[in-house]
């Protein structure tokens, strides 16, 4: 062993691991010249020196090891944080597209309502002036002409007017059901 011979010297221990130098241990006590009766110290103190190595480098490996799960820890994290972000940017761009596809069609909803509306009005203000006009003629016809009608003309002027009676009370409940869309029903 180098400098055993100098009672000055030290024995220098490189400690590697993966050919990466991770300590030096040296026995910093004075060597004796020959073995003699301090052999057995000298062996207590390599044994020491190279038990404090072993458990050294042991825990280096271990803390080695416990960074290399770490890292590949944090890389799993940011990749799902990548991920998770990335599906809520979708989840938003789905839910702004399907709002403004609702509001597209509540819009073209509204307008078709209006139109209903509309049509319905006026197919029942049409067509209430013919009936109110069959009714009012067939009164005509019957004060007129009702001496000379018998019983059978008199029957058909009465169908006559209570159908057309009947069509325009249709008309009013088709209107008043168009508008009931429009105000809040109350339960009574």
């Amino acid at each position: 062993v180098p400098g055993l011979a100098n009672a000055e010297s030290q024995i220098a221990i490189p400690l590697l691991i993966r050919d990466e130098l991770i300590g030096v241990f040296s026995i910093e006590s004075p060597v004796p010249r020959s073995f003699g009766e301090h052999e057995t110290d000298l062996v207590s103190i390599v044994a020491n020196q190279i038990a404090s190595a072993i458990h050294n480098a042991r825990l280096y490996e271990e803390r080695r090891q416990a960074a290399v799960a770490l890292q590949e820890a944090n890389a799993s994290l940011e990749a799902r944080l990548v991920e998770t972000r990335r599906v809520e940017s979708e989840v938003r761009e789905v839910a702004e597209t399907l709002a403004a596809n609702v509001k597209k069609r509540s819009s073209e909803l509204d307008e078709t309502i209006v139109e209903l509306e509309t049509f319905n009005y006026s197919v029942s203000h049409d067509l209430r002036g013919p009936l109110g006009a069959v009714i009012n003629f067939a009164a005509i016809l019957r004060e007129d002409y009702g001496d000379r009608l018998d019983a059978t003309g008199i029957d058909h002027l009465q169908r006559i007017v209570a159908s057309a009676s009947s069509a325009v009370t249709m008309m009013d409940a088709l209107l008043a059901y168009s508008r009931s869309g429009r105000t809040e029903l109350r339960k009574t």
